[in-house]
């Protein structure tokens, strides 16, 4: 209906969008997606993107079978161009909010603390 809001208003509609670069990361790429908290309180919706920037591994595959979407680059453009192509995704997605992340599980996940 014209002028509805396409949304429960009772259900905070703040989207969260956890954002991964990856280079060939198979090795840890489904553990640190499994991490990431499915819900945050104070946000209505978390979505995982994984930026696979030309890996010639299994990287986009587990991180699709672990529920994350995949944007993925033919071939590797580097960190820049794929922090860039992540958050060009990432506000294509509704965020309202961006976390980037390693995807190799050396920095830590994110705490489930509320916003």
């Amino acid at each position: 209906m014209p002028g509805q809001p396409d949304h429960d208003p009772t259900e905070d509609p703040r989207r969260l969008v956890v954002m991964l670069p990856a280079l060939n990361e198979e090795a840890s790429i489904g553990e640190v997606l499994a991490r990431i908290p499915e819900a945050i309180e104070g946000i209505g919706r978390v979505t995982t993107l994984v930026i696979d920037d030309g890996s010639t591994d299994r990287t986009a595959e587990i991180a699709r079978a672990a529920g994350a979407q995949v944007v993925s680059h033919r071939r590797n453009q580097g960190v820049g161009a794929t922090f860039r192509t992540g958050i060009a995704a990432a506000l294509d997605r509704g965020a309202d909010f961006i976390v980037n992340m390693d995807s190799d599980g050396v920095q830590g996940c994110i705490q489930n603390t509320a916003i």
